[in-house]
Formats: C-alpha cells, sequence, structure tokens
C-alpha cells in the first residue's frame, strides 16, 4: 500500500489522508490473509487526519483502527518508497487522501516502483487523489500506462472542493480524458470504480473498498 507523505499545502490548508482512505481498504486485505507492506514518499508516520471523510462518521474499518495498536504501529512505521523493490510485490494499492495529490506523481522514488510494477504485469489500484499519478506513467516501449484503456479518477469539481490549490499536474480529469482509451466518472462523492486488464481505478475515497476487493480477486485469482 502506498500512502502520501504532504501534511501542507503551501498556502497552510491540511492535506495529508483520512483514516479511512488507509483502513477500509488494509483490512480487506488483511482480513483475506494477505501480507500488507506500507510504504510512503517520507517514510516513518504518514500524516493522518483527525476528522473523517464522513463528517463524525467514521467507516467501521476506521473505527476499528482507533483500538487496534498492532496496525497502528506498524502505519507509524512505513517504508521509504526508496526501499522498496517491485519483484517483492504481487500488486499494489495507491491510497486515496489529499497528500497524494502534491506528492506521489512528483516522487521518483514512487514513480520508479510503479513503473517496476506495471512492466511486471502486477496489478495496480489507484484510488481518488492517488490517480494523479497515473498520467505520468510512461512505459518502457513508450507507451503510457493510461493508453487504451477505460479508466476513472477524481474529478476536477471533488478536487476543488477539497482545496482550491490544486496544482494543474493533479488536474487528471482532463489529462485522462485526453490520454486514456477512455474516463468514466459517476456523480460527485460516489463509489466508482472501473477495471482495464491489470489497472485498477477508483473515482474517490468512497471507492477504496470495492476497488480493494477487485485488487485482491486480482492477486489472489
Amino acid at each position: 500500500m502506498v500512502l502520501t507523505s504532504h501534511n501542507e499545502s503551501d498556502g497552510g490548508e491540511e492535506t495529508g489522508l483520512h483514516a479511512e482512505d488507509f483502513a477500509d481498504p488494509y483490512y480487506i486485505f488483511a482480513d483475506a490473509g494477505l501480507e500488507v507492506v506500507l510504504t510512503s514518499p517520507a517514510g516513518g508516520m504518514p500524516p493522518v487526519r483527525r476528522a473523517s471523510r464522513a463528517l463524525h462518521l467514521p467507516s467501521q474499518a476506521a473505527v476499528r483502527l482507533r483500538s487496534d495498536h498492532v496496525t497502528r504501529n506498524l502505519l507509524a512505521d512505513t517504508l521509504e518508497l526508496s526501499q522498496v523493490f517491485a519483484e517483492d510485490f504481487q500488486g499494489a494499492y495507491y491510497a486515496a487522501g489529499p497528500g497524494a495529490l502534491f506528492d506521489l506523481a512528483t516522487s521518483l522514488p514512487c514513480r520508479t516502483l510503479t513503473l517496476g510494477l506495471a512492466e511486471r504485469g502486477v496489478p495496480l489500484c489507484f484510488v481518488g487523489e492517488a490517480t494523479c499519478l497515473l498520467p505520468h506513467m510512461t512505459l518502457e516501449d513508450g507507451t503510457r500506462l493510461i493508453e487504451g484503456k477505460l479508466v476513472t479518477g477524481m474529478t476536477t469539481a471533488e478536487q476543488r472542493s477539497i482545496s482550491g490549490q490544486v496544482s494543474e499536474m493533479a488536474l487528471v480529469e482532463d489529462e485522462f480524458r485526453r490520454l486514456a482509451g477512455g474516463y468514466s466518472c459517476s456523480r460527485p462523492w460516489t463509489p466508482h470504480v472501473c477495471t482495464d486488464g491489470l489497472l485498477i481505478t477508483g473515482q474517490n475515497w468512497m471507492s477504496g473498498p470495492e476497488a480493494a476487493t477487485r485488487l485482491l480477486g486480482r492477486v489472489k485469482g
């Protein structure tokens, strides 16, 4: 699982990630018996925001995380992306979180890991803000990772409802429409997941559980 390390925008807005962004997919993998390695650009404890995504209605997984000291200790000690190698993994989940808009696409180790996984034919799953990485991924043969693929990702309206300071690099809707085989989206803040071969994308954080379940099926299938 790839998590953001970014905690604050240039304008002082809190970024990071919410407990649901991590906990909802994590427990799907862990409860299925997978060994889950947590990684982030900076390593260590990612900036988990106090507020729930759901405005005082945290998900069951987020509530579970509060008293799960083993998982909380794992979360506090993520590996730096530079310490992670594609050949060690059977799948990857790139978690949602506002901070991902600012650091995943610009992280060279993140790009290196992603391309390594893609070249190996490993299933990849990108959710919400983490989909900002995809337009920048070009394979060794010169084709883009999303070329000819049906994808989804956060709409520009959803991104701007989180932060008015989102960089052009992170505005993926237009890039997806221009570069991908097709772009699909649902109403703002409703779950929506696309699967095209080994690439799984989720429109927003609410798509995390379904996207994680599809990735689990690819990894265990």
